[in-house]
């Protein structure tokens, strides 16, 4: 079967996607040339005149832990460690940083849904990795902290609406990606879940400052000194989720939202969602500017490095 052709991407920052649809959209090509001949070219390209448009699905970007997809101007971020529940790994969070990358060159995309799948959104950062948690070097370890800092917001920062769609749970470093959209859509049998006070760290990646102006200080508190796995209904009633479906749903709901949102002028979408944010996180950098020192220390006196811890 020749290979699908590349779309032209005059004038755009990403790599040119290949289509994957469910009605016929095949190529046809010329014979294959005599030995030293040129390649064949696409000559027609059969499909309804009718199926061009919103219907069609675009792999936008595939990595070997994510995949971007697109349909007209609503984009879908999937996490694909189902095995590994979706947990954030270095190449994870490395491919999140590229999509977000690609989708800010990308000013016909509206709307962006950030899914986990069927069965759960994220178990949180990927303690099992290495390349995240096997620094030794108080410093190198700090850059880390910071980096995946960074990723959490400029996600918070794309110029498209963000969806979160929760299926079992968010938890951690996941939770902070899903706080950073600016709705979230939750399983009714969902949980989130910060267990970073159990395992000796503070809860990083800015989420402090976020969690309080979302939810207030008190559910902040709660949420990460308690390390309480926090069900679906609490956690709209916190307003920490803005809508509850049945199991399996969530992303069903947010594609009907993503709808709703990409009938509205995207230019004013984009400067509603600038000015929210503006007031929302107006304290954030001050507030969490000193958090990944924090975690170093707490790592180093827990290490029982307390002469480095001191330095």
């Amino acid at each position: 079967m020749p290979p699908t052709p590349r779309k032209s991407n005059a004038g755009r920052n990403w790599p040119a996607c290949t289509t994957s649809r469910s009605i016929e959209y095949a190529w046809t090509y010329e014979p294959l040339p005599p030995e030293g001949g040129s390649l064949p070219r696409p000559m027609v390209a059969r499909h309804r005149a009718a199926d061009i448009g919103h219907d069609m699905k675009e792999r936008f970007f595939k990595g070997s832990a994510l995949e971007v997809t697109r349909t007209g101007p609503v984009a879908t971020v999937t996490f694909m460690r189902e095995q590994q529940r979706n947990a954030l790994n270095a190449a994870l969070l490395h491919e999140l940083d590229d999509s977000i990358r690609l989708l800010r060159a990308a000013p016909d995309i509206t709307v962006v849904i950030l899914t986990g799948g069927e069965r759960y959104f994220s178990a949180g950062a990927d303690r099992k990795d290495p390349a995240l948690f096997g620094e030794h070097d108080p410093q190198q370890r700090r850059l880390g902290l910071i980096a995946r800092s960074d990723i959490a917001r400029s996600w918070g920062e794309l110029p498209q609406v963000t969806i979160a769609a929760i299926e079992g749970y968010a938890v951690g470093g996941a939770l902070t990606i899903a706080l950073s959209c600016d709705f979230r859509v939750m399983a009714e049998d969902a949980f989130i879940y910060v267990p970073e006070i159990d395992i000796g760290m503070p809860y990083g990646w800015s989420t402090l400052p976020r969690l309080a102006a979302l939810a207030g200080p008190s559910v902040a508190r709660r949420l990460v000194m308690l390390a309480e796995r926090i069900p679906a209904p609490q956690v709209l009633e916190w307003k920490l989720a803005d809508y509850l479906t049945a199991p399996g749903l969530s992303l069903a709901r947010a594609s009907e939202l993503a709808s709703q949102l990409a009938a509205k002028p995207a230019l004013v979408l984009y400067m509603l969602k600038r000015s929210i944010n503006a007031l929302q996180n107006a304290l954030s950098s001050l507030a969490s500017h000193g958090e990944a020192d924090q975690a170093v220390l707490c790592h180093l006196a827990l290490s029982g490095d307390r002469h480095t811890a001191a330095q």
